[in-house]
């Protein structure tokens, strides 16, 4: 969640840093260099997935520090206009936004993470989970789990094996539709799923081999 004010402000700082602080100036652009050289080697450059994106935090710190530098000059420039209240007004509710929109999804986080932790008691210990966060499951109620691309990869060994397992679907299930649609297609060529609990957005499903699904 970041507001595109933050990258304009961001190009006039500089703009004023490389004008007024050479030194300064490259030392903030050096963390994006630094950043896409090895960001690129280790990931392919790969940056359009929603779970790609958080290896690019680090860059909010020069970003942020460019915006500083071009926040005062930008500042003085509305407050020269005649309707200098609505700009500040409309640039205060565009920088507040994301953060109001970032404070309603930790709220569903949240409710989420309760979730969760209702299911200790309710799942089998030797069940696997799979779940696009393993951590969520394993840190707070100490399940076994697994991530979707890894079971979907070893799908057919993991259909051997004779373990039981189970989905969950929350917060981050279906951001990337082509993969949940074609994990979805391999599960329900051998599997049932069976409800265990909901609540509001988030479940948990038995997945139960069709051959034996309860008549």
């Amino acid at each position: 969640f970041i507001s595109p004010f933050y990258i304009i402000l961001a190009l006039v700082g500089a703009r004023r840093l490389f004008s007024a602080d050479r030194k300064s100036f490259w030392v903030n652009i050096l963390f994006f260099v630094v950043f896409f050289v090895f960001y690129s080697s280790y990931h392919i450059g790969a940056m359009m997935s929603w779970d790609s994106s958080r290896y690019g935090l680090v860059l909010f710190i020069p970003l942020l520090l460019f915006a500083i530098e071009g926040f005062e000059p930008a500042w003085r420039w509305i407050a020269a206009r005649k309707y200098r209240f609505f700009i500040r007004a409309f640039v205060l509710i565009t920088f507040l936004g994301p953060v109001l929109l970032a404070a309603k999804h930790e709220d569903a986080l949240d409710r989420e993470y309760r979730f969760i932790l209702s299911m200790k008691d309710r799942l089998p210990d030797d069940a696997y989970v799979i779940s696009f966060c393993p951590a969520a499951i394993i840190a707070p109620i100490h399940k076994k789990a697994i991530n979707p691309g890894i079971f979907r990869d070893r799908f057919y060994d993991m259909a051997r094996s004779g373990r039981t397992f189970i989905l969950f679907r929350g917060d981050t299930w279906g951001q990337d539709v082509g993969f949940c649609a074609s994990l979805m297609a391999l599960i329900d060529s051998r599997y049932h799923l069976e409800t265990i609990a909901e609540e509001g957005g988030s479940g948990f499903y038995r997945l139960v081999e069709k051959g034996l699904q309860k008549s």
